[in-house]
């Protein structure tokens, strides 16, 4: 996969915004994606976040947008659950606020 970069360093958010073009008939997966600007960018796969990934109808071109973080901490600290993550926490916190059953 040939994966052009270009990179604009983001000082308050403590990461860098990868803008990438992949020449390839499918859209690639953000496993591979992950791992492909993970590879140019010399950081971990876990810090990086991809942001969005479009396809222009009859073109065999994706633009993607993803951050690059300096660190898991920033990472936590800028990025947001994923939604069903946050439904999970609600309906457990929920659970965990019902009073015990009484036996009779």
């Amino acid at each position: 996969m040939k994966l052009e970069i270009e990179k604009k360093e983001k000082p308050l958010l403590m990461c860098e915004e990868i803008i990438a073009v992949v020449n390839e008939r499918t859209t690639p997966s953000n496993t591979i994606i992950k791992e492909e600007i993970a590879k140019k960018t010399g950081k971990p796969q876990e810090l990086v976040v991809i942001k969005s990934i479009y396809q222009t109808y009859g073109k065999d071109e994706s633009r993607i947008r993803a951050f690059v973080y300096n660190d898991a901490d920033a990472m936590k600290k800028f990025e947001e659950y994923p939604k069903k993550k946050k439904q999970q926490g609600a309906v457990a916190e929920k659970e965990a606020e019902k009073p015990a059953e009484v036996k009779k």
